[in-house]
């Protein structure tokens, strides 16, 4: 079953993110957002496209998430703040701010930031994408609130993995409830 009509309500939460989008792409990113909620088991893009107005076709979303001009790390900020505004605090005030990294794995041996890596001694090697994750987490909640890719040793951007960390903990601007804060990542990180 297609959906026709997109609910009024996301579209006035989501109006503000207007500027953020050059041409349709706020209304594809509406589209795309209430399809990922409601058939979040498919994966798959085009799963997701079949289900959606027969006005936007796979290739719409496709160019959306492949624009250019937006920034994803804009996005998730805002979207962290809304949801740490919008969730009941805990009743203690502490918030933990928790750094991991992850690994992302890719097919394609081309792209100019995958590298071929691994997690630990012990772990294979794997091609793919690494990439370190800061989550605010109270009571039942982890929100992600940033996030930053670690490239390879030899590109002249590259950062170690924890001065990503600190940086990502400097930028981190903490809700008006918190009374303290609790930091939590691997070892490897206070270096």
């Amino acid at each position: 079953m297609a959906l026709t009509c997109l609910p009024q309500r996301v579209s006035q939460c989501l109006r503000v993110l207007g500027p953020c989008f050059r041409h349709r792409h706020h209304l594809v990113f509406n589209w795309l957002l209430v399809l990922h909620l409601l058939y979040g088991d498919r994966a798959n893009l085009q799963a997701l496209a079949r289900h959606g107005p027969q006005h936007l076709a796979y290739q719409h979303y496709r160019r959306l998430l492949c624009a250019a001009y937006w920034c994803t790390k804009t996005l998730l900020w805002g979207f962290a703040d809304q949801a740490l505004q919008a969730f009941p605090p805990p009743e203690d005030g502490i918030l933990y701010r928790v750094g991991d990294s992850t690994l992302k794995g890719k097919r394609g041996p081309k792209h100019p930031v995958a590298q071929k890596t691994r997690l630990s001694q012990h772990h294979p090697y794997v091609f793919g994408f690494r990439v370190v994750l800061l989550m605010a987490q109270w009571d039942t909640y982890r929100i992600p609130v940033d996030f930053a890719l670690l490239r390879r040793t030899a590109d002249p951007a590259y950062q170690p993995e924890n001065a990503l960390f600190r940086h990502m903990l400097q930028a981190f601007r903490r809700p008006a409830w918190c009374q303290e804060l609790i930091v939590t990542a691997d070892a490897a990180y206070a270096s």
